[in-house]
């Protein structure tokens, strides 16, 4: 399994890297609004990852069930019976993983939100750099950056804290 593992992480980050790679052509040849361009690399970047996990995590669909039946039969023939206390157990942490995968799916979705914000407001202020120079309103400008930063910074932690409480799990 751990070399069928280390080919899944290559693969995905292949898969990653590969379509990363097209993405960034299309835009270069995007032609008109190019106002978009730092949102559409904020979604093509989320894509990829979710794609990425996808190749990485994917194998454990067949290989689990497998792995499972196989770790049972041996506990069974080892230790008996209480083999399936300690399965039963695994089975009833699922609901709570799932609860867990919930929640940090709502929050990467709330970080994404924010993320995008800090996005178009750093293209609104490269557009209008020359005037934001004349007036010397960076101070403010850098203000909002760094609030919406913290923002985005805070969502991130939060989602990374629920992220290893579920691997923990």
């Amino acid at each position: 399994i751990h070399n069928f593992w280390q080919f899944t992480i290559w693969l995905g980050f292949d898969c990653r890297s590969s379509l990363i790679a097209m993405m960034y052509e299309k835009l270069l040849k995007l032609r008109g609004n190019t106002s978009e361009v730092g949102l559409i690399l904020n979604v093509v970047q989320n894509d990829v990852e979710r794609i990425r996990d996808a190749c990485i995590y994917g194998i454990f669909l067949v290989s689990t069930p497998i792995s499972l039946l196989a770790i049972v039969l041996c506990g069974y023939s080892i230790i008996g019976p209480s083999i399936f206390i300690g399965f039963l157990v695994l089975l009833l942490s699922v609901p709570v993983q799932a609860v867990l995968a919930k929640k940090i799916g709502k929050l990467r979705r709330k970080a994404i939100k924010v993320t995008d914000e800090r996005v178009s407001l750093m293209n609104e202020i490269l557009k209008a750099i020359q005037l934001i120079k004349l007036y010397a309103w960076e101070g403010s400008f850098a203000d909002k950056v760094q609030s919406i930063r913290q923002r985005e910074v805070k969502q991130l932690r939060h989602t990374a804290y629920l992220k290893s409480l579920n691997a923990a799990f």
